[in-house]
């Protein structure tokens, strides 16, 4: 799993994380989904333990969230927000 990059901060908003570029000074804010995959891998949580955590909270079929979580872990590596 990736992790949060070093260039990075964000702090929770209600049910979302607003996060910020610091390299690039672009402000971001996640969507109630993205902010619960940001949550986990903050906690260091695993691939297999963060599909679990998204499982829990979300009630999707476990190939599309495993879709979705590669999409928006694209998305957040594109933007700068994660590292490998």
């Amino acid at each position: 799993m990736r992790a949060h990059s070093p260039d990075v901060v964000g702090r929770r908003v209600d049910d979302r994380f607003v996060v910020v570029n610091l390299r690039t000074n672009r402000i971001y804010e996640l969507n109630r989904s993205a902010s619960a995959l940001w949550e986990l891998m903050g906690a260091g949580a695993d691939n297999s333990e963060v599909e679990a955590g998204m499982q829990e909270r979300f009630e999707v079929e476990p190939e599309v969230l495993r879709r979705e979580i590669e999409s928006t872990m694209s998305v957040l590596s594109q933007a700068g927000l994660v590292t490998s």
